[in-house]
């Protein structure tokens, strides 16, 4: 009878831990799945959770008219750049979003172009442009969007900003094939 008596104490003890933490659970709301105890321990039960990220592609093309550019776009804390040049005048890159949603963006962007002075017209000479924006982009999985330009007339004059427009997909189709195929080829590279 003295043997039995530690095991039943042990249990004892494990049925009012269990309680406590039933009662725990039910008084702070929790789910079932993740508990949370005070003193920052974390249970978590049930089924691993899924990865709800998504990829989304950016693409720069270099005006005809543009030396060279850079853009930087910066989403839910993070940010991507993009480079373009004579060599190189479309580019892609991947970003990887926590999740399918609405997302606020700001651009930073600057180009380089050949213009022409007004003291001679007929000359081109490079000079610096920059330009910023600020939206919200629909992140789905595989979404394309490209960096553009965006003129806006006010009582002031024109100005202009950096947007992240949407590539629809028969708009990509309509780009031409080589620019489409190129597309489609980094998308699938980054994955």
């Amino acid at each position: 009878m003295a043997a039995s008596s530690p095991p039943n104490f042990v249990w004892w003890i494990i049925a009012i831990v269990v309680i406590a933490l039933v009662v725990y659970v039910m008084l702070s709301k929790q789910t079932v799945d993740n508990i949370e105890i005070p003193g920052g321990v974390k249970l978590k039960f049930g089924p691993a959770a899924r990865d709800e990220r998504v990829t989304v592609t950016f693409a720069y093309d270099r005006e005809p008219i543009a030396l060279e550019g850079t853009a930087t776009v910066y989403i839910d804390g993070q940010s991507i750049s993009l480079a373009v040049d004579r060599g190189h005048s479309h580019v892609t890159a991947n970003m990887k979003l926590p999740r399918a949603g609405t997302y606020g963006y700001r651009i930073e962007q600057r180009e380089v172009w050949f213009v022409a002075p007004s003291s001679a017209p007929d000359a081109r000479e490079p000079r610096e442009f920059q330009r910023a924006g600020t939206g919200q982009i629909e992140a789905k999985p595989g979404s394309v969007f490209k960096i553009t330009t965006q003129l806006s007339l006010g009582p002031g004059g024109a100005t202009q900003s950096s947007v992240l427009e949407a590539v629809q997909p028969e708009e990509k189709r309509s780009q031409g094939e080589s620019d489409f195929e190129k597309l489609e080829r980094s998308v699938a590279h980054e994955e």
